[in-house]
């Protein structure tokens, strides 16, 4: 999912979270069994641009983001 296309070929919500690169993968070795991250693979500027706007929502929301919090 790459070039000018972009956005027009996401179907659901699960293409969407891949695109970006917010799927999560679980890494394993040796005495690191079932950590998870997320994948990185995919586009990096989404990731960038929602960085800091998701602090200022789990922040200054409350609600359900509020209990995520560690302030």
């Amino acid at each position: 999912m790459s070039g000018p296309l972009g956005f027009a070929l996401i179907e659901n919500g699960k293409q969407l979270v891949s695109y970006a690169g917010y799927d999560v993968v679980e890494n394993q070795s040796g005495k690191r069994v079932g950590k998870t991250s997320i994948s990185k693979k995919g586009n990096y500027r989404i990731r960038r641009i929602l960085h800091l706007p998701s602090f200022n929502v789990v922040r200054y929301e409350g609600g359900l983001f509020k209990t995520f919090s560690t302030a």
